[in-house]
């Protein structure tokens, strides 16, 4: 991908205490990690600039010019304490969503060293499979609004569902309470993988189907890029078709794929299909209810915990309950189905 295409050159405020710079050869280290912050940290507690681990340092730049000018330092430290006045940092995202410096050390370590709490930071550029999986995000989602969230620091999209970290806990701790700590389990319709990915990270082997090829792509990019997928612990395949072939799990989780099949009229035929494949793979099933006005098939009767757990025992074998009912953190209702 161009360079060009990697460009923002928009900025935004950030902690500089949470910026990272980077030496050759090395990976992003602390800002607190560096000599600049151990410099200005001395120089704030009063010891002489020319003293300090910063001027002892004498640092040079690419030329073999000297960088270490303690009194110039001083004055920064200074001038920064009384707050924010100098031109921005300039930073690049990588892959894991940090900031890195590409210019503006000395301001950066000054002002994490006196404890102001943000800086403005010019992004200058994004690490490139990050930019793809923003580019798939947006095709896959028509447009910048996202349906769930995704678990990274650069991700500023609003997005309909709040709740994926409630869910997540809740559907991980019904899991684990049957199964323990290392069940498989199947995330059927997983779309960009974010819940697929937030069960991986509880120590769960997670396999994600959809039938949109992009919400593979987007997943698999997900789940490869660290702090976001559960170590190698969440995989992704395309599903060709509505009801799928899956193979034995401990637990399968379908939040929508039934839904989608209510809203269109086809719970008795393809819907019911659907559901007896998943509990023929597990013998424990999570859906979720929508509710009134709920972009996939939130209208009555499905709206209604009760019905749907009738309807499910219409068409399979076993015993329903409400895992999770509708709160100010869970926007939809957990249903819980064991054969």
């Amino acid at each position: 991908m161009p360079a060009d295409d990697l460009f923002y050159g928009t900025w935004r405020d950030a902690d500089p205490a949470k910026i990272f710079w980077q030496q050759a050869n090395q990976g992003p280290t602390p800002i607190q990690e560096s000599v600049h912050y151990r410099g200005a940290v001395e120089m704030l507690a009063g010891t002489d600039p020319s003293e300090t681990c910063y001027a002892a340092a004498n640092m040079k730049d690419s030329k073999g010019h000297t960088q270490g000018k303690p009194a110039e330092f001083a004055a920064l430290i200074k001038s920064i304490g009384n707050g924010w006045a100098g031109k921005r940092v300039r930073a690049w995202i990588n892959r894991r969503g940090e900031l890195v410096l590409t210019d503006g050390m000395h301001r950066t370590a000054a002002a994490a060293a006196t404890g102001l709490a943000s800086i403005p930071v010019t992004v200058v550029a994004r690490d490139e499979d990050w930019w793809r999986f923003l580019h798939a995000l947006k095709e896959l989602n028509s447009g910048v609004k996202l349906y769930q969230p995704v678990d990274h620091p650069d991700t500023m999209w609003p997005c309909w569902r709040k709740d994926t970290d409630e869910r997540a806990r809740i559907i991980g701790e019904a899991i684990r309470e049957a199964h323990g700590d290392c069940a498989d389990v199947i995330d059927l319709g997983c779309h960009t993988g974010t819940l697929s990915c937030a069960l991986a990270r509880q120590g769960f082997y997670v396999t994600g189907f959809d039938l949109k090829a992009r919400a593979i792509e987007a997943a698999s990019m997900m789940a490869g890029m660290t702090h976001i997928g559960g170590e190698g612990r969440a995989l992704f395949a395309r599903q060709r078709k509505s009801v799928p072939d899956m193979g034995p799990a401990d637990a399968v989780v379908c939040l929508s794929a039934i839904n989608h099949q209510w809203h269109k009229g086809h719970e008795n035929t393809t819907g019911a299909d659907i559901l007896k494949a998943c509990l023929s793979s597990a013998p424990m099933l999570i859906l979720d209810c929508p509710i009134d006005a709920d972009p996939v098939g939130g209208f009555h009767p499905w709206t209604d915990p009760a019905l749907v757990i009738e309807w499910i025992g219409q068409h399979v074998e076993g015993r329903g309950r409400i895992l999770a009912p509708v709160s100010a953190t869970l926007q939809r209702t957990l249903i819980l189905w064991e054969r």
